[in-house]
């Protein structure tokens, strides 16, 4: 693993260009961020669009929370795009696990996951990750429901951070 000052040099000399399909909450303060470190952020998110741009960009992120039915269907375009071009991407599954929309989603942008590696990861809540192994490891016709809350099931090791405050 490289130390965070080598990554972020990196990042600097090489500016990113970062595809951010976010929810209508946060798309300033991810824009902020990344210009913050050298990246080069784009908000693309229609879906006639989403696909093109995964596949030019560097890397994608992908936020599941409060999206519309039109960027849910660009997000369902941009994660096999990503996935084609071999770049890497982000996927935040807020709310996962809780809301069926957002579970069905975060279960098909992960079935177009690229190969592991430090910089493609999901980025979750301990509940929210759980709940996002869950769904993407289960069939939807086989799947039951949770008589545990979906951080405490078995097989899954999730863990909270506590210097990060939980994503909207």
């Amino acid at each position: 693993m490289q130390p965070i000052i080598a990554v972020l040099e990196e990042v600097r000399t090489s500016t990113p260009l970062v595809h951010c399909m976010t929810n209508t909450v946060v798309p300033e303060i991810t824009a902020n961020v990344l210009l913050a470190i050298g990246a080069a952020p784009a908000m693309i998110d229609l879906p006639e669009e989403a696909g093109i741009f995964a596949g030019i960009a560097s890397a994608l992120l992908i936020n599941v929370g409060n999206g519309s039915a039109e960027q849910h269907r660009g997000m369902r375009l941009a994660a096999p795009a990503a996935e084609a071009a071999g770049r890497p991407w982000v996927l935040d599954p807020v709310a996962v696990g809780a809301l069926p929309i957002r579970t069905a989603l975060a279960r098909d942008l992960l079935a177009h996951r690229p190969r592991p590696s430090a910089a493609t990861r999901p980025r979750s809540w301990a509940s929210q990750g759980s709940a996002a192994a869950a769904a993407a490891s289960t069939p939807p016709t086989t799947r039951r429901r949770r008589s545990t809350p979906p951080s405490t099931s078995p097989g899954v090791t999730a863990r909270r951070s506590p210097s990060r405050a939980p994503s909207t």
